[in-house]
């Protein structure tokens, strides 16, 4: 793809955005709720314009496949700016220079107008900025110091001018592309005392709260795993902490890390485990498991509340993916449902009791747990998996899910385990019928209930690692440095395609 592609599509949004700005500044003399409204378009369009001056500068570095996601997510951009503009312009055009003499009804109808046109621009920013921000921050990932460099010139700039925002976008990928690198500049100690932690346990979770302080968190453990060295272990859960400590939970999907607590035996002489202390979001409140949720049968989702939901998920995915680690265990159980004031739930992933550095060794050590394996793909079933563990395959896992969120049904509620599954000899013939099981139902029951699109996006996250998939079938092709490319992919594939569905 030609470069200065997306440098034209991003001189279009300058030209557009620039225009909405001075059209917008008409409501300025407008009561204090249009000065608030202008106001926060001016802040979402700020925002914007600074990670576009980013793009702008370090647009030909990008692959040729990351530019190419790039320049359709800006082209949308463009297109919403001009689309804005028009209709602001057309609000303006018709409530001003009207006289001040005009009746309550008619200023009432005037005011009403100018709303709905400013609380549009300001949905459509929001819902780009949310639909950008994976491919923003996946930028953090590539390893080459002319993005070191335009992100200090950058924040140089902006501390410059007086924009010393902790939410700029600029500050939060500086800190983030610290926190990706083997030694960070910034020496944080991520360890906390020994805290009096006790709570209620979250149902179907292995997460809990507790109260420190007077403050809800949510604490989840890591047990130290036999057979690996504890040095690694205790390295691996720094990183991922560090990491962990620098996400806006409502942009990442993933909760806030306040620190790790060591755990010690009973001897007090040895490292048994580990406790990630995770802040609880502003204003939300701790609600329960999506597993827990599926059993209860009480709670009923709209069925553009369940895609949203299954979106909020995809980006949890990539963001963990971004922070160059795998999951390997996502089902009901780690994702979280919290409520915020106006009674409106969003998913958190969590379950990091068994994540790895996607960079990291693996001694390939699995387990019989049927109701782990059910969400696993069968080449990572069963107490010794056939492969080691990749970022793919974090993809059927999140697969699975998505079939719970649109159907909102638990298919193991009820289910035993078969005493076979724990038989070697069947161990690869019933993973592998579990696998076409699904797949089954992705491409027979849901395009009846929740419609092709969403359907088409659960069968190629359930056949992600098959040879004839045209997404992430050809493994070699995968095998870049730092994953990006499996990023990108998945982005192309699964978020992009999320987003056309409105329901």
């Amino acid at each position: 793809m030609d470069p200065s592609s997306i440098l034209s599509v991003v001189h279009l949004c300058f030209q557009y955005g620039g225009l909405l700005i001075e059209t917008c500044q008409h409501f300025r003399k407008a009561e204090a709720e249009l000065k608030e409204l202008v106001i926060r378009v001016e802040g979402s369009w700020l925002r914007i314009k600074q990670q576009l001056r980013f793009i702008e500068r370090i647009a030909l570095t990008l692959d040729d496949e990351h530019r190419c996601v790039q320049d359709e997510i800006l082209g949308l951009l463009a297109m919403k700016l001009s689309l804005a503009q028009t209709s602001v312009d057309k609000v303006v055009k018709k409530t001003e220079g009207k006289q001040s003499r005009l009746s309550s009804v008619i200023r009432g109808g005037k005011y009403v107008m100018q709303r709905v046109a400013l609380n549009t621009v300001i949905s459509d920013l929001e819902e780009w900025q949310c639909r950008f921000d994976p491919s923003w921050f996946l930028i953090m990932l590539i390893a080459n110091p002319v993005i070191d460099q335009h992100l200090a010139d950058q924040k140089a700039e902006q501390e410059q001018s007086g924009n010393r925002s902790i939410g700029s976008p600029i500050t939060l990928a500086t800190s983030l592309r610290d926190a990706l690198r083997a030694e960070p500049r910034q020496h944080i100690s991520i360890f906390l005392p020994m805290l009096e932690m006790h709570g209620p346990g979250i149902p179907y979770s292995n997460a809990k709260t507790a109260q420190i302080g007077g403050h809800w968190f949510i604490i989840e453990r890591y047990t130290c795993q036999t057979g690996r060295s504890l040095t690694a272990q205790n390295n691996d859960v720094r990183t991922l902490a560090r990491k962990l400590a620098i996400v806006d939970p409502r942009t990442f999907g993933l909760l806030n890390c306040k620190g790790v607590v060591r755990v010690l035996d009973q001897q007090r002489s040895q490292i048994q485990s580990f406790d990630f202390v995770f802040r609880v979001p502003e204003s939300m409140e701790i609600t329960q498991s999506l597993r827990q949720n599926l059993l209860s049968g009480e709670m009923h989702y709209s069925l553009s509340r369940r895609i949203l939901m299954a979106k909020e998920l995809a980006k949890s995915v990539s963001y963990v993916h971004n922070l160059n680690f795998v999951h390997k265990h996502i089902c009901p159980e780690t994702i979280l449902l919290l409520q915020d004031l106006r009674s409106r739930f969003s998913t958190f992933l969590v379950g990091f009791d068994n994540f790895r550095a996607a960079d990291g060794g693996t001694n390939f050590a699995g387990d019989t747990t049927w109701e782990r394996n059910l969400y696993r793909h069968p080449s990572r079933q069963g107490e010794f998996p056939e492969e080691e563990y990749k970022m793919q395959h974090d993809v059927p896992e999140y697969g699975d899910a998505y079939q719970k969120f649109s159907k909102w049904l638990d298919s193991t509620g009820a289910i035993e385990s078969p005493q076979m599954v724990n038989s070697p000899k069947y161990q690869s013939i019933i993973a592998r019928k579990l696998k076409e099981y699904f797949v089954h139902l992705a491409k027979t029951s849901l395009p009846i209930s929740i419609g092709d699109k969403y359907s088409s996006i659960v069968v190629t996250c359930l056949t992600c690692l098959d040879k004839d998939n045209e997404d992430f079938g050809d493994e070699d092709e995968m095998l870049d440095d730092g994953g990006i490319l499996v990023a990108v992919r998945f982005m192309e594939t699964i978020l992009l395609k999320l987003d056309e569905i409105n329901v």
